[in-house]
Formats: structure tokens, C-alpha cells, sequence
């Protein structure tokens, strides 16, 4: 049972490792390539862009925002 759970943590993280290079690897090819378009296409896909909420304890507007966040701090 032991064994088993080390090689599932081990199958893991290979496949982490693999998929990163992978990713990694096609990225430079088409950098090596000069390929801009086809490149940020792959980086957009890939790496999707984290959307910050813009709603913050039921307010929008940002100089509130940073208000409440300094009285906080």
C-alpha cells in the first residue's frame, strides 16, 4: 500500500515536470521561430491571465477600495 502511494506521488509530479517543459519548450521554439503572433497565442492559452475581482466588500470604486484596505492595515 505504501508502494503504491509513493509511485502515484511519483507519477504526479513526473507529469507536472513533463507537462511544464512541454509548455516550456514549444514556447521557445516559436520564439526561436519569430513567430510573435503564434507565440502569444500559445502564452495566452497556456498561461491565462488571473482576473482580480473588482468588487470589494460590496464596493467598485477603487479609491474606496484602497481606503478600506489601509484603515485595515
Amino acid at each position: 500500500m505504501k508502494q503504491a502511494k509513493i509511485a502515484y506521488k511519483q507519477a504526479i509530479k513526473s507529469r507536472r515536470s513533463s507537462a511544464n517543459t512541454y509548455i516550456s519548450n514549444e514556447l521557445h521554439d516559436l520564439l526561436m521561430d519569430k513567430d510573435m503572433i503564434n507565440f502569444w497565442k500559445s502564452w495566452n492559452a497556456k498561461c491565462p491571465r488571473n482576473v482580480n475581482s473588482k468588487l470589494v466588500d460590496g464596493t467598485t470604486d477603487s479609491q474606496i477600495i484602497a481606503t478600506k484596505f489601509a484603515n485595515l492595515f
